[in-house]
């Protein structure tokens, strides 16, 4: 019941932020030729470097947000472990809540381009990626083993206590990634050296924790042999 509720409230806020996307990308389009291009993708330098027609630039975000939140809320329905999906509400919740704002914030910023105005776009791309890797990062570890979310390898799906000691440590490491980032915005680093080293660090973090799960799983594996 507790999953029910979370999927009817995540769908119903889901549906109200894209609505606001539509809206704000319907008044932006107004203040926009016709035939204008659009700005969509920038370089780690910060300059666009791909560019769409008004209308499908406008509305490509919200199309994502839908499809995005379409998936989530037919998660349950994939999930085989759908009790461990309830048991882990609020990572689910949080992700899913998370990828849409982060998408929104980055749809605001192309509008906001779009329009004429200064951003720093990088920056402001990385500070909500940095967020969403700290959200994220603080539920990881209270979440049950599950086949669509979470660190899944062959490992954490095999052992719930493996899953569970590789997401502890996932989680502090998101946590520390993500605040390392956000603490270099401020002191001026550049926001094209702070996204090399997000995804540097979020890879280095993911060959770690798949290390981790084998070492946990095999450990395991020898003092089940031990005790038989």
């Amino acid at each position: 019941m507790r999953l029910k509720k979370t999927v009817k409230v995540m769908t119903i806020l889901s549906l109200l932020i894209i609505a606001a996307m539509v809206v704000a990308g319907l008044i932006a389009g107004h203040s926009l030729p016709a035939d204008a291009l659009v700005p969509v993708h920038w370089n780690v330098a910060g300059n666009a470097d791909n560019f769409m027609p008004r209308d499908v630039a406008l509305m490509i975000m919200p199309a994502v947000g839908l499809a995005v939140s379409a998936l989530f809320a037919f998660l349950p329905k994939l999930e085989p472990r759908i009790g461990h999906l309830e048991a882990s509400a609020r990572l689910y919740a949080t992700s899913w809540l998370g990828v849409l704002l982060f998408l929104a914030a980055i749809d605001g910023m192309m509008l906001a381009r779009a329009l004429g105005h200064s951003m720093p776009n990088l920056n402001f791309g990385v500070l909500g990626l940095a967020l969403l890797i700290v959200l994220i990062g603080n539920f990881l570890g209270k979440s049950r083993s599950m086949f669509f979310i979470g660190i899944r390898t062959p490992w954490t799906l095999s052992s719930e206590e493996v899953w569970s000691r590789t997401h502890r440590l996932g989680g502090r490491l998101f946590v520390v990634l993500g605040l390392l980032a956000l603490a270099a915005i401020p002191l001026g680093v550049a926001g094209a050296l702070i996204l090399r080293g997000l995804l540097v660090g979020l890879v280095l973090a993911a060959l770690s924790l798949t290390a981790w799960s084998w070492l946990l799983w095999r450990r395991e594996r020898d003092e089940n042999s031990d005790k038989a």
